[in-house]
Formats: structure tokens, C-alpha cells, sequence
């Protein structure tokens, strides 16, 4: 299964280039590159044409600009292309997430090989019995235990923060909280097309955190791939992805190169502990639309779990599920 769906893949990236070229034009059998366009100055921009950015309020009270596709988002080829937006929810209700945050450090802490000393009569702590045995004259009164010491847990939190998941930015932001509040070491990515890298912004206020994250280029991005995220996963931040890792991925399944984004992400799986898939598409549980259920179905197969999480509290119920 898995060479049949890498076969597939190659042939996916191999009829994308040939149909890139065939847009860029064959003369004579022989490929002439086109310059690019030249750009236009803004002096020559038509006055008139312009689309002054409209503006909101956000979670602070501060305006929110939006960004006019046109001139910030560069359209991108197969796909609809560009950044559409700043947008970010009006309201969030974090008093929801404090559950959310403690399960999913629970999930993802390993009991290392190191230990502490404890109270349960598993392992006996030879070294401290006999140290403080000779407070009393080198008889052995009290026995020491230790138990196994749990150790640093680590979680990489991938958002897919493409325009078709903008109606989810509710449930993505209040997750986020959760794993901030819970978490010192967290990786978090969002990505459209390409990988944005957000735990340099972590250290911010969550206001400013999501203030930052809302200007990224792949926020509210029209198109969604994954291929090349994860493969830029892989080239950039290959240090994150260890036996001990854990990830979670959150997005509808919408991607661009289909069925041909499960090669990839049975790689991701193989080079990490866990993987874990939240879905928060309703169509999830319309069983009469079979193109979805069967796209669904093809992304079980290449992660450990998969779930549908329309709101926090899913979230929560999830990973009881998985504690269980």
C-alpha cells in the first residue's frame, strides 16, 4: 500500500511540471523561459482601481487590517492563491481550554528511564536507605523507593490556517491557548501552501501572539497543500520530529493534491511517536457526501487517531478517548 501510494505521488508531482510547462509555452519543441512582467510603480497605479483595506476590531479592542489580495497575496499556480485576510474571530471563550490543555500534556508526557524518589514499594532505593541508615548506626529501619521520573513532553501543533478553515479559527485559537498554558517547550506551524513558523511569537501575550499570527502570509491563504509543508518540515526542523514527539495536526482534509498528500504524511508518522488528525469539518458525519467520506477514510489509514472536533469541548472528549 505504501509504494503503491508513493508511485502515485511521483506520478502527481510529475503531471503537475509537465502542465506548468505546457502553461509557460512550447516553441518549436524547445522551452524559452518568459520574463517576468515588468512591475508598475505605485505613481502608475490607477487611483481609482485601489480598494482601501477595511478594518475591524479584534480581541484587544485594537483595529484589524485586512490585506487586499491583489497586491499582498502573489497568486500561486493550481491553486487559488494569495492571502486573503487578517481575520480573526470577534469572541473567544477561553474558560474551556483549561481541560484541553492538561489532557493533552498527559498524552503527551513518556515516563523516562531516570526515577524519583516516591511513596509506591516498586523500586527499592538501595543508595538512600543505606545513606541514611547510618544516621542510626548503620541498621536499616526505613526503607527508600523510587518510582519512574516522567519526562519532558513534546508536542508539535501543525494549524491548517487556509481560507476553507477560517470558519474553525475559533476552536484552532482556543487550542493554541490551551497548549500555551500548559506547555514551555510547544513548536507551533501554520501553513496554506508553504510552513509558517509561529513559536518565536510564543513568548508574546495571546492577544499579541494571535495579533502576530494573523499578518503571517499563510493565514487565511486561498489554497491548501501539503506536501510541501511537510517537506519543509522535514528540511528545516527535522530536530522536532524524534521518537518522543508528539503531533497534532488540525485541518478538514481539503488539500489541494487530494489522496497524494498521504505519502507524506505516513512519512511524518513513521519519524515520530504519535500523530494524531482533528477534523473540525461537519462533513465529517454526512455520510450521503461519499467524495469526502472516502478522502476521510484514506486519511485514517496513515495516523494513529483521527477525530471530529467542531468545538473545544470535542477537543476534550477526544483525548479522554485516547487516555481510556
Amino acid at each position: 500500500m505504501d509504494w503503491r501510494v508513493l508511485g502515485l505521488f511521483f506520478l502527481y508531482r510529475l503531471k503537475k511540471a509537465w502542465l506548468r510547462l505546457g502553461r509557460k509555452g512550447l516553441q518549436g519543441g524547445r522551452f524559452r523561459p518568459q520574463p517576468p512582467p515588468p512591475r508598475s510603480s505605485p505613481e502608475r497605479l490607477d487611483q481609482g482601481s485601489q480598494q482601501k483595506p477595511s478594518s475591524s476590531k479584534g480581541l484587544t479592542g485594537s483595529p484589524v487590517t485586512y490585506r487586499d489580495p491583489s497586491r499582498d497575496g502573489a497568486m500561486q499556480p493550481g491553486l487559488s492563491g494569495g492571502k486573503k485576510s487578517d481575520y480573526l474571530p470577534s469572541s473567544i471563550d477561553f474558560e474551556q481550554t483549561r481541560e484541553t490543555g492538561k489532557l493533552v500534556k498527559k498524552l503527551a508526557t513518556p515516563i523516562s528511564r531516570r526515577r524519583k524518589r516516591g511513596h509506591k514499594r516498586k523500586h527499592l532505593d538501595l543508595k538512600t536507605t543505606i545513606h541514611r541508615s547510618t544516621l542510626q548506626g548503620g541498621t536499616l529501619l526505613k526503607l527508600r523507593w523510587k518510582m519512574k521520573k516522567p519526562a519532558k513532553p513534546r508536542i508539535v501543533l501543525i494549524l491548517d490556517t487556509s481560507s476553507s478553515m477560517m470558519k474553525s479559527a475559533t476552536i484552532m485559537l482556543q487550542f493554541l491557548y490551551a497548549l500555551k498554558k500548559e506547555f514551555r517547550q510547544l513548536e507551533v506551524f501554520i501553513f496554506g501552501n508553504e510552513l509558517n513558523y509561529v513559536t518565536p511569537y510564543l513568548h508574546l501575550t495571546f492577544e499579541n501572539l494571535i495579533l502576530n499570527m494573523s499578518q503571517l502570509p499563510q493565514w487565511d491563504f486561498g489554497g491548501t497543500e501539503l506536501w510541501r509543508p511537510l517537506a519543509q518540515l522535514k528540511n528545516n526542523f527535522s530536530h522536532l520530529l524524534r521518537s518522543k514527539t508528539t503531533v497534532i495536526l488540525l485541518t478538514d482534509c481539503q488539500f489541494y493534491e487530494r489522496f497524494f498528500a498521504l505519502a507524506p504524511l505516513n512519512n511524518l508518522r513513521r519519524r515520530v511517536k504519535n500523530l494524531y488528525l482533528f477534523n473540525p469539518d461537519p462533513r465529517v458525519k454526512d455520510l450521503t457526501d461519499t467524495h469526502y467520506q472516502e478522502t476521510i477514510k484514506n486519511f485514517k489509514t496513515v495516523v494513529d487517531r483521527m477525530f471530529y472536533t467542531e468545538t473545544i469541548r470535542d477537543v476534550a472528549s477526544a483525548l479522554r478517548q485516547i487516555l481510556a
